[in-house]
């Protein structure tokens, strides 16, 4: 029974706390790595889809990946990059040609020395966008959603070192 109780190795190992993120350590740059926003939030999913299949004379209903989707969500504040919006309205209000699409990084910085760098490609508009949110003594911020058209690419991983 000993066996079973299995300490935490990592909080044995006297890791700093202060090495926690705060939240306030990510930005977004465009594919030429120029900034495009740091943001209040952002947040990355992949979305996986699944068929059922029972095979006969079992019991159990298995379940296999048909496919998946990577969507984007991210509060800019409206000040630091008008290049989200002015592409996107455009395109839908001046029926341009070709649909926006992004291809950035989102970089998570540890305090550590440590980074975290996705690759996003080929991200078009998708579902609501935030034209004006507006409150009084409020900094104005946008919320926007994106889907993503290649699969994300990690270039750097965060360490604890």
């Amino acid at each position: 029974m000993a066996d079973l109780f299995v300490p935490n190795q990592r909080a044995m190992r006297g890791l700093d706390v202060r090495n926690v993120f705060s939240g306030k350590d990510a930005m977004i740059y465009d594919e030429n790595g120029t900034l495009l926003s740091t943001v209040e939030s952002f947040q990355a999913k992949v979305n996986i889809s699944t068929t059922n299949y029972q095979p006969l004379g079992s019991i159990m209903t298995q379940a296999f990946i048909i496919g998946a989707s990577v969507t984007v969500a991210l509060t800019n504040c409206v000040i630091e990059s008008e290049k989200f919006i002015t592409d996107t309205m455009d395109f839908i209000f001046t029926r341009g040609r070709h649909a926006p699409m992004w291809t950035f990084q989102s970089v998570i910085y540890g305090y550590n020395g440590t980074e975290e760098r996705l690759i996003f490609a080929d991200c078009v508009p998708d579902g609501d966008w935030d034209l004006h949110n507006l409150s009084v003594g409020d900094i104005i911020k946008r919320q926007l959603n994106m889907r993503c058209n290649v699969a994300p690419q990690m270039l750097r991983k965060l360490s604890h070192q």
